[in-house]
């Protein structure tokens, strides 16, 4: 049985330090463009307050890469390790991108899965994701950040 006790937190660029070797063992076996160090250093708009790590008893299990493109906010790469798959820590990045963003006053969710990753286009599929279009070798979907299930619009106080 998995413990499913586990922390996300804002990816800072020391945490990218610290734990890069970790998270490119993560992203090792992800369909699609394969990322150099520099891809994941990138400076883009919002990355540092949006992109997310997931630890389960203190070992990174996960991580979701975001930035800042307008009014919305795109998913540039996001994975959990094998052996920590369906125990809640996807949903758990997504959505807690998903509240910030909609807090932020973000009004939609993007990203882009490779054709042949079935998994994550269902993964994606099932928070309320949809194909918005193909771009070469990839789907491009995107949702509004209070479709993904356990995300609230909060009202202002009176």
């Amino acid at each position: 049985m998995f413990d499913r006790r586990w922390a996300v937190t804002p990816l800072t660029q020391e945490l990218l330090r610290q734990y890069l070797p970790r998270l490119v063992e993560i992203d090792y076996d992800t369909i699609g463009e394969k990322w150099s160090s520099s891809h994941w250093s990138l400076d883009l708009p919002g990355k540092w307050e949006l992109s997310r790590i997931a630890t389960v008893r203190g070992i990174v299990t996960g991580f979701l890469i975001a930035s800042r493109k307008g009014d919305k906010v795109h998913v540039h790469r996001a994975a959990v390790a094998r052996e920590r798959r369906y125990m809640g820590l996807g949903l758990q990045l997504v959505r807690e991108l998903a509240q910030g963003a909609l807090l932020d006053g973000c009004t939609g969710l993007s990203l882009k899965v490779h054709k042949t990753n079935v998994g994550a286009q269902l993964f994606f599929a099932g928070l309320g994701f949809k194909v918005t279009r193909e771009d070469h070798d990839n789907l491009c979907m995107s949702a509004t950040p209070d479709v993904i299930p356990g995300v609230r619009a909060h009202r202002p106080s009176a």
